[in-house]
């Protein structure tokens, strides 16, 4: 579900927004209300809401302000602006900050349903290619962590490829553990299931030691230790290995 936010200073406007049409169906809920742009401000930035649907002129802060505001916050919504028709020059100051569309007051229903709609394709795409994009940083990921344990990469290419996907080896001592796990219906045809895996795994096992995680050519869990103390026995890494796996067996 997305969630959507309603701006705006008139109540019954605000009331019949929430009713025109059945949000349900394009994934929406609305999550919050506001009568002016401040506390539109506050709720966008507690609740991070995905859309907002907000009337251009407001008391205490417009829309266009409010999205000026909102611009720098680490989850901006798409927002939709509702105007009358003297507010030209605002709308298109919004529509140069971002914002997706803007409806004539009175709103018409099949308009919003339209742009909604639109809306939440512009959101999907989005979530898609931020999907892809993390699929292909945990490929990378677990291909430099594979690479080092095979010695198939050289110390410039490393430094330069761990810096793009938060990998440090600073660190004294390291020590290499396996587990096979046992996938008895698994579908071998997706790696990036792999991968997503090897990530869980490792949140997993960090709870118990610091380490890093990655699926190897074999299907093996390869699971790095890091002994910044260089403290660590034999013995130390059988218990940190044998825990691991106990957690991982867990979930």
């Amino acid at each position: 579900m997305y969630k959507m936010i309603i701006v705006d200073d008139e109540p019954l406007i605000r009331s019949g927004l929430k009713h025109i049409i059945e949000w349900e169906v394009y994934g929406i809920e609305i999550v919050a209300e506001a009568e002016d742009g401040m506390k539109a401000y506050l709720n966008i930035k507690t609740l991070e809401p995905d859309i907002a649907l907000i009337d251009i002129n407001m008391p205490n802060m417009n829309g266009l302000e409010l999205i000026e505001m909102c611009t720098h916050l680490k989850h901006c919504p798409k927002f939709i602006i509702l105007s009358g028709y003297n507010d030209f020059e605002y709308v298109r100051t919004a529509m140069q900050h971002g914002a997706v569309n803007y409806l004539l007051k009175p709103v018409d229903q099949e308009e919003l349903s339209n742009t909604i709609a639109s809306t939440v394709r512009l959101l999907d795409d989005a979530n898609t290619q931020r999907q892809q994009f993390q699929e292909s940083l945990l490929a990378l990921r677990n291909d430099i962590l594979v690479r080092i344990l095979t010695n198939r990469i050289d110390a410039r290419e490393l430094r330069e490829k761990c810096r793009f996907v938060n990998l440090t080896f600073r660190c004294s001592n390291m020590r290499v553990g396996l587990l096979k796990p046992l996938y008895p219906d698994r579908d071998h045809t997706s790696k990036g299931a792999d991968f997503s895996t090897a990530s869980l795994c490792e949140k997993i096992c960090q709870k118990t030691c610091e380490c890093y995680a990655a699926i190897d050519t074999s299907d093996n869990l390869v699971l790095i230790f890091k002994d910044y103390a260089g403290s660590l026995r034999d013995e130390d890494y059988e218990k940190l290995l044998k825990a691991c796996s106990e957690k991982l067996k867990e979930h």
